[in-house]
């Protein structure tokens, strides 16, 4: 069961057998990685991070609790292990709860990925919705995926249409990036995400995260009938 001091209760090394009966999954709490091992072959590391990182109890209590609680009954997190391991999908630096999608992308912005997130609870794995109020997708930039971002819709006389991209970034490790509708852009490009969401920083990792409006641009009064 899932509860507030649950890695620090945990005994690890946690192991867990998957669905299959032949692969083994092994938390190895100090090294900070992930193995699997099937029966009769090599074992092969699915998932590392790094110990010293301020995300790695989030780590810990995803493959450590949750994933070795879900793991028993859920199909989608027994798929989790092969994806991985085949490189299908690539588990997010700062949110150990979100993965990429590398067999997919945005289709408009280059080197973007779509976004899963695996539920605490259930064991299910669907797309990552940031949206309030609409059926959305989230997703991450390839070559720096801390930036994360996704299509701003606006309603206008009962017709949905996009206006723009909402970016963001982790603001405390481990947990969903943070949007704001303050960090919209309505550039429609790989840069102009990326710009919005470092703000005038040049370099956003953990440590150096922009704070929580840094990133604040300055957002063009609504056109016409279409507000932002």
């Amino acid at each position: 069961m899932l509860c507030a001091n649950s890695v620090e209760v945990t005994k690890f090394p946690v192991s867990v057998t998957l669905r299959d009966g032949q692969t083994t999954v092994t938390v190895h709490k100090d090294r900070g990685i992930v193995t699997a091992a099937v029966r009769g072959h090599h074992t092969s590391v699915v998932a590392h991070h790094s110990t010293a990182s301020r995300s790695y109890r989030t780590f810990l209590e995803f493959w450590g609790v949750v994933f070795a609680d879900e793991a028993k009954t859920s199909l989608a997190f027994n798929q989790l292990i092969p994806d991985l391991l085949a490189g299908r999908i690539q588990q997010d630096i700062d949110c150990p709860y979100l993965f990429l999608d590398m067999t997919n992308d945005h289709g408009d912005i280059e080197g973007a990925r779509p976004l899963l997130k695996a539920n605490k609870y259930g064991g299910t794995i669907e797309a990552f919705n940031p949206d309030d109020f609409y059926a959305n997708q989230g997703f991450a930039l390839e070559e720096d995926p801390r930036v994360k971002f996704y299509c701003v819709i606006e309603d206008c006389e009962g017709n949905d249409f996009p206006v723009g991209y909402a970016a963001g970034v982790t603001q405390v490790a481990g947990q969903e990036p943070e949007f704001n509708m303050d960090s919209a852009t309505f550039s429609r490009d790989k840069d102009g995400i990326i710009k919005v969401a470092t703000g005038k920083a040049t370099v956003h990792s953990m440590e150096n995260t922009p704070s929580r409006y840094v990133c604040s641009a300055q957002v063009p009064e609504p056109v016409d009938d279409i507000p932002f």
